[in-house]
């Protein structure tokens, strides 16, 4: 990195968020990604940077890797400077799926971003926390199995959400089960 992004990162701690123009694929392993960075030459004398990630609630392990999506918004904490590399301590803010959304709007982000075991987890606890909506919850859990390809288990939970359904959303139903 530059100077200048050095600067405006440091500008940014704890006040703006920090979005990369592409998919963040982090590495788990930080001391060789640290030898790795200490042992690469120092070409056009760019700044080393270390972006030390401290806590995971969006990303998706493969192996020993760790993917963000280009959408994932995140805080700057701190920057140290250890060993000529920078090293930017930053959090997932999740302010793109969690902020002003209720719980049905977080398992609906998820279900849409392919995250249906997620999505399906929210809507079972949703199930007891509120049974005026069991309806609309039976109705969304009915969608994950379809799009999971379990129709038996899609069309049983559709047939749940028409118990007390009301005459307004009752044809969306019926839609759903044919």
């Amino acid at each position: 990195m530059t100077n200048n992004q050095i600067e405006f990162l440091e500008d940014s701690i704890n006040k703006n968020l920090l979005r990369f123009n592409s998919f963040i694929i982090a590495k788990k392993n930080r001391e060789e990604i640290f030898k790795s960075l200490q042992n690469s030459p120092n070409k056009n004398n760019f700044n080393s940077v270390l972006f030390h990630i401290e806590t995971n609630q969006i990303g998706k392990q493969i192996e020993e890797f760790i993917l963000f999506p280009i959408t994932t918004e995140f805080r700057i904490l701190s920057i140290e400077y250890q060993n000529n590399i920078y090293i930017v301590k930053i959090i997932v803010s999740n302010s793109n799926l969690y902020s002003n959304k209720t719980p049905f709007d977080l398992a609906h982000q998820l279900q849409n971003l392919g995250r249906l075991d997620e999505a399906e987890k929210i809507l079972q606890r949703l199930l007891s926390q509120y049974p005026t909506e069991n309806s609309q919850i039976y109705n969304e859990l009915a969608r994950i199995a379809q799009d999971k390809g379990l129709y038996q288990i899609s069309l049983q939970l559709y047939e749940k959400s028409l118990v007390k359904v009301s005459q307004k959303d009752r044809p969306n139903c019926l839609n759903n089960i044919g």
